[in-house]
């Protein structure tokens, strides 16, 4: 089964490379600045940090931070924040039972996600760095979690379940609090981002008859169903930075999965599968132009891929693992982040730059 993240292992193993950056990464300028690959000289491994397995949650615009969740032995979850100068930094529960990431800001100093009190509670929390965590609660409900923040960390979108079972989506801010947009009890609304700029919530919504539609909810209020584009169900699962494009996958009638790019202007590009037998795109680069996601091959074996408007699809492949799948990218492209599988059934994150070649750098140029 095709999943946007990989969640068993409990091997611990973790390295970092801090060296200067190889020659051979990516050329991507991005207003004038050198590209965000420039501050890592190859893959970097995670491990499990300390614990049963760990997943990715999201990355930072500049690609130096990184959110995720850690499952330890006894089945608790943390949040952790991971950066490039200051490795591991581990959240905890948040005062909860567990919690989860989502999203994380353009500068790495917000954190938002899910936390569980028991009891089928849950709420939904904003991190800060400077102030540490803010639990943004249920909004009147039992059950409400985060699924996006803004780039400046001052949007937060999320979930929202009510008694009835009815699911609404919700958008905070930090000026105004809570706000529940809706928007119908018959097409339930599952968001999962929000544009960079916090004017475009996407997600799926869910059909009397169990199929999903992708959507699009603007800051109007206004509710853009974007349909099945031809298939059985189609799920948006990123979005970049002006709302304008929107990546994710079509369930096909034969019950395939294509992985889909949607814009504004051209509506929408079924990327196909590569060759492979289902494709899911997980994320898109601030322009647009950058779709990263996961491949899943004839043999059933999954591999990360980045496609570029310009040089179509390039097959990451494994990345050292069993199977692979990339569910980040910086605001750039130049830098991935994901989850490898790996054949004793450990799962670590991983952020890595992308080479001039279009792939992922292993290890530093001329090195072991």
């Amino acid at each position: 089964m095709l999943s946007r993240l990989l969640l068993c292992g409990s091997l611990f193993f973790s390295f970092c490379i801090t060296a200067p950056a190889a020659d051979n990464l990516a050329d991507i300028p991005q207003n004038g600045q050198a590209p965000a690959a420039a501050r890592y000289s190859a893959l970097v491994d995670l491990g499990t940090l300390g614990g049963k397995s760990a997943w990715i949650g999201g990355i930072s615009a500049d690609g130096s931070a990184i959110t995720g969740t850690i499952r330890f032995a006894d089945d608790t979850w943390h949040v952790f924040r991971w950066t490039e100068s200051g490795g591991l930094q581990d959240l905890g529960t948040l005062g909860g039972k567990l919690a989860w990431s989502t999203g994380i800001s353009a500068d790495g100093s917000v954190i938002v996600g899910g936390i569980s009190l028991g009891d089928g509670i849950y709420h939904a929390f904003r991190w800060t760095q400077s102030s540490g965590p803010q639990d943004l609660g249920t909004m009147g409900s039992r059950l409400a979690w985060s699924t996006g923040v803004s780039a400046d960390g001052a949007v937060v979108v999320g979930h929202i379940k009510f008694p009835d079972s009815t699911v609404h989506v919700f958008r905070w801010t930090q000026s105004g609090g809570a706000k529940d947009l809706g928007p119908s009890e018959d097409t339930p609304p599952s968001p999962t981002g929000v544009s960079a700029d916090g004017s475009v919530i996407v997600g799926y919504l869910w059909l009397p008859d169990n199929t999903k539609h992708a959507f699009r909810l603007l800051q109007s209020g206004s509710l853009q169903d974007l349909g099945a584009f031809g298939g059985q169900s189609a799920s948006a699962n990123g979005v970049s930075a002006d709302g304008s494009v929107v990546v994710g996958n079509i369930k096909l009638n034969d019950g395939t999965f294509h992985a889909f790019r949607w814009t504004q202007t051209d509506g929408i590009h079924d990327l196909g599968t590569f060759g492979g037998k289902a494709t899911m795109a997980n994320s898109v680069s601030a322009d647009g132009s950058i779709v990263v996601g996961t491949v899943q091959l004839a043999d059933g074996i999954a591999h990360a891929f980045r496609w570029t408007q310009s040089g179509g699809a390039q097959d990451l492949g494994a990345l050292g693992g069993q199977a692979a799948s990339a569910t980040s990218v910086s605001a750039d492209g130049s830098v991935v982040a994901g989850t490898i599988q790996f054949a004793d059934g450990s799962s670590h994150p991983f952020v890595a730059p992308i080479g001039k070649d279009g792939r992922i750098v292993m290890k530093i140029a001329g090195g072991s």
